[in-house]
């Protein structure tokens, strides 16, 4: 008998079980995420970290698509698993990214597509949207989570982004769940950090844009923006 199948009463064989009879995809968000972490973390159950994972990012997408520094904030974590989920995402970014169609963000559509991304958000998440030169989505990836006050700006994880996707141009993106969209001091810190780098590595920062229910403010415009459906917003640089 194996030593998980022991200390767990052979729990793991029954989840095999079901993902080989049903699919990961039929399975509930923790339990797919449980059976992944099988492979990362050998000997402790893995329920409960699956669970803490889904709490702390809210969805499976956003467990894959955080950095590994984010995931081993989580108890009982190990480097290997945080490893794993992080190749889960760029796996799937892979695979999908030639045969998906592209997003274009253009005036009417850019502020209904970041009220969506951060709809079910209740904690505060920073994304980064890459974009090709025709303003095409490259990518959006979450690069940190913080507490309602402030959010860090993990520039070393900005420039891997942008350098691995060959993006011209990018889009910081965050929310508030405070419901107050106006953006603190170190909100407008790390815009001028983010286009600092952007400068250096020959990217054009578009926007630091907050989201807060149905208001948005831009950074560049230092404005409140509707992010309804009629809403407009300029994609160009700050003049």
């Amino acid at each position: 008998m194996k030593k998980d199948d022991f200390t767990h009463g052979g729990h793991r064989e029954r989840v095999r079980y079901v993902v080989e009879n049903n699919s990961l995809k039929n399975l509930p968000e923790y339990q797919a995420l449980e059976f992944i972490l099988f492979y990362g973390i050998p000997y402790k159950d893995t329920k409960p970290i699956a669970y803490a994972l889904l709490n702390k990012f809210g969805s499976l997408k956003n467990v894959f698509t955080a950095d590994v520094a984010s995931l081993m904030q989580v108890k009982n974590m190990t480097r290997n698993a945080a490893l794993l989920l992080r190749a889960f995402g760029d796996v799937y970014e892979s695979i999908f990214k030639e045969t998906r169609e592209a997003v274009v963000l253009g005036p009417n559509n850019i502020l209904p597509y970041l009220k969506d991304l951060f709809r079910s958000d209740e904690t505060e998440r920073l994304v980064l949207i890459c974009l090709a030169a025709d303003n095409s989505i490259i990518s959006c990836t979450t690069l940190a989570f913080g507490d309602p006050e402030s959010i860090i700006l993990p520039t070393k994880d900005l420039m891997n982004v942008v350098i691995r996707t060959d993006a011209k141009k990018i889009i910081l993106a965050h929310n508030h769940p405070s419901k107050s969209v106006l953006p603190s001091r170190a909100d407008y810190q790390s815009t001028d950090v983010a286009g600092t780098v952007a400068n250096a590595i020959g990217v054009q920062l578009v926007d630091h844009i907050i989201i807060s229910g149905d208001t948005a403010y831009s950074c560049f415009l230092r404005c409140r923006m509707s992010t309804g459906e009629d809403s407009v917003y300029p994609l160009s640089k700050r003049s």
